[in-house]
């Protein structure tokens, strides 16, 4: 994997802050994708729905459905949560 700064995306920074993909299979096949902004970029904010979405799938790594389901609506109502209900939650009370 080579990872590397394109003169096309350094001459736009920081008004865009994009990035081009190139995939090449070892047969020649090829693919490229380009964002000229990050979803979750400021300018181009993520939904609450895509931020839970992005939770959800890296806690359910870690730990059961059931319990990022619990973990996620104690972080996404922090303000009807006590702090003492965060670290109560499953993944705080495992040994990780």
């Amino acid at each position: 994997m080579n990872l590397s700064v394109g003169d096309n995306w350094e001459k736009w920074y920081p008004n865009k802050r994009g990035a081009t993909v190139r995939i090449i299979e070892k047969s020649g096949r090829e693919w490229t994708a380009e964002v000229e902004l990050a979803r979750g970029e400021p300018e181009n904010p993520a939904t609450w729905e895509e931020i839970y979405k992005k939770f959800y799938v890296n806690a359910t790594s870690l730990i059961s459905g059931k319990e990022a389901t619990a973990l996620g609506d104690v972080i996404m109502n922090l303000e009807d949560h006590s702090v003492d209900s965060l670290t109560k939650a499953p993944l705080m009370s495992r040994t990780v």
